[in-house]
């Protein structure tokens, strides 16, 4: 009788082990099975974001398509803010002064298809999808600080390398270690030019703790910027904890809410500096932020021997016609914001005082009379006359544009808690209405960047 009560305990204990064994794998079948759920689940809602952050860039390009299209159209009305003005459009052909641009052709935030706005948060299948533009042709342009001369060298764009100076300075009024030095030597094609005195070559970037190449060469991304000797995190992306401007640098409409209180954030180098807007530096005076304006005319004054303006009135100026949503539409507008000796190089006369502005009447005035055009002028983008590089020594034209082909978008998709951002620097190709009378075609938009961030 003890030993049939021993097999029988032997036996339920083995029943139980069993039992046990057989539990754990029906516990871990379940869990591989719910996971391998969840992780398609997750795939699938990260692709189905992935396609809505794609339709939002492709809904960006459509934007700026529309802009482009609504700019060289015929006499028409453009709304701006829910207002309709009639606005003279581009004229026929040979009707323009030489070197002017024609009325129309210009990019702002209150063009009449609202580009800068982007588009608001809407569905894309299951996701939801959001589009946000900003203008690269606004911000100082990294790459413009060297530029290829005509027998294939190197120049240092002297007035733009002073601009950066002194938006750095803007930015940080306690910035100790200048690091424009550093990112000229970083773009300067060669690594065994001289240093400059605060720059780094190839030697300093590889006795680094973690070692990497000097780029000696264009930059890709602004990013790159955080590679470079001098640019700290901190000097990237601004102190998060800072709510007043820098001491010394006014405040201005952009820092209030809108009931007028302190709104002051510091915004990352991304939004001021780029590797992607004109080629020789000049910037979009509709969509320049202040401290940009600030820097530029600066900047200029200061390589040209002496200025006959005042900056700070000037960018002030320039600045308030944006928040009047008075779009400039077209360089020679800008020569009424400069004393008339401004031709003078070191001229010290008074601060100009600049007249009421009418924007249709300012519009109208720049061709009522095309035979005799404002001398000097050269349409954005081209180099002035008097060869390669050379400057006028006045800023509305060696410094300022008005309208963009280069642009930002930013492409947000979201699912549940699947977010994909896709960045997108595009060219936005200018307008030739021979193309298609001739029958050819022309891609609206070069992809000059792409990147997917998830």
């Amino acid at each position: 009788m003890n030993h049939d009560k021993d097999r029988r305990g032997v036996a339920l204990m083995l029943a139980l082990v069993f039992i046990v064994v057989l539990a754990a794998l029906v516990v871990e079948f379940t869990y591989d099975a719910q996971m391998d759920a969840s992780l398609a689940m997750s795939g699938d809602n990260r692709f189905q974001a992935w396609v809505a952050a794609k339709s939002a860039v492709a809904e960006g390009m459509a934007l700026l398509a529309a802009d482009l299209l609504e700019s060289v159209g015929s006499s028409q009305g453009a709304t701006t803010s829910g207002r309709t003005t009639t606005v003279p459009r581009t004229p026929q052909q040979g009707q323009l002064a030489a070197g002017m641009q024609p009325p129309g052709e210009y990019d702002s935030y209150y063009d009449g298809v609202p580009w800068a706005d982007g588009a608001p948060i809407k569905p894309m299948n299951d996701a939801v999808m959001r589009t946000t533009i900003s203008d690269e042709c606004g911000k100082i342009n990294l790459n413009a600080l060297l530029i290829m001369n005509e027998g294939g060298a190197a120049e240092e764009n002297e007035w733009l390398i002073q601009t950066l100076r002194n938006f750095f300075q803007l930015r940080n009024p306690e910035l100790k270690d200048d690091p424009v030095d550093a990112i000229l030597d970083w773009l300067d094609y060669g690594d065994n030019d001289e240093e400059r005195p605060e720059g780094a070559e190839n030697s300093y970037y590889q006795g680094l703790e973690i070692p990497y190449p000097c780029k000696n060469g264009p930059m890709d991304s602004i990013e790159e910027l955080l590679l470079i000797k001098g640019i700290t995190p901190e000097l990237y992306y601004g102190d998060p904890n800072q709510v007043e401007p820098p001491a010394g640098r006014p405040a201005y409409a952009a820092d209030m809410d809108v009931e007028g209180e302190d709104a002051y954030k510091p915004l990352p180098l991304s939004e001021f500096l780029t590797v992607h807007g004109d080629w020789q530096g000049k910037v979009n005076a509709n969509t320049a932020e202040y401290d940009v304006l600030m820097a530029v005319l600066t900047g200029y004054a200061e390589t040209q021997g002496g200025a006959s303006y005042s900056p700070e009135l000037v960018a002030e100026q320039i600045f308030e016609y944006q928040y009047n949503e008075q779009p400039i539409t077209n360089v020679t507008e800008l020569d009424r914001l400069f004393p008339q000796d401004r031709r003078r190089r070191g001229s010290t006369s008074a601060t100009p005082t600049v007249a009421p502005r009418t924007l249709l009447k300012a519009k109208q005035a720049s061709f009522s009379n095309p035979a005799q055009p404002s001398p000097g002028f050269a349409q954005p983008g081209v180099p002035a006359q008097g060869g390669f590089g050379s400057l006028t020594g006045r800023p509305s034209q060696d410094v300022f544009r008005v309208d963009s082909n280069v642009f930002r978008i930013y492409g947000d998709g979201m699912l549940d808690n699947a977010m994909v951002r896709i960045e997108a620097y595009v060219w936005r190709t200018p307008f030739d209405p021979s193309a298609l009378q001739g029958g050819g075609t022309t891609d609206p938009f070069r992809i000059l960047a792409w990147r997917v961030i998830q």
